[in-house]
């Protein structure tokens, strides 16, 4: 299995499922100081032309949004890719402590059923 596609695949559709003007209206909640008042400005017009937008208009734009989040997280992705070597490590630990528990049990049962 390789982790890094699956957590991409993941992290694609969960973008996909984003509500974009959620976390612009959150965006323009948390901004604070002179910069982001700018950057405020910015996202309050993106909104109001939002609102102004048709139904076909603003599922377009959604859309366009929602991809080129992907698309940027996806280059991240790929030239910055995670160190999963420990995740991996501790994921095979886990699972093997996990089979030489049930291993343990299934000889308990077999004494105990055989006696």
């Amino acid at each position: 299995m390789d982790l890094q596609k699956f957590i991409s695949e993941k992290l694609h559709e969960t973008i996909h499922n984003v509500d974009i003007m959620a976390m612009l209206q959150k965006l323009l909640e948390s901004a604070e100081g002179e910069e982001s008042e700018a950057l405020k400005g910015q996202l309050g017009d993106i909104v109001n032309q939002y609102n102004e937008m048709s139904d076909q208009e603003k599922e377009m734009f959604l859309t366009y949004i929602k991809e080129l989040l992907a698309r940027k997280l996806a280059t991240h992705f790929q030239n910055n890719p995670p160190d999963l070597s420990q995740f991996e490590d501790v994921m095979a630990t886990a699972v093997r402590d996990q089979m030489i528990m049930m291993a343990a049990v299934a000889v308990v049962v077999l004494i105990v059923v055989g006696t």
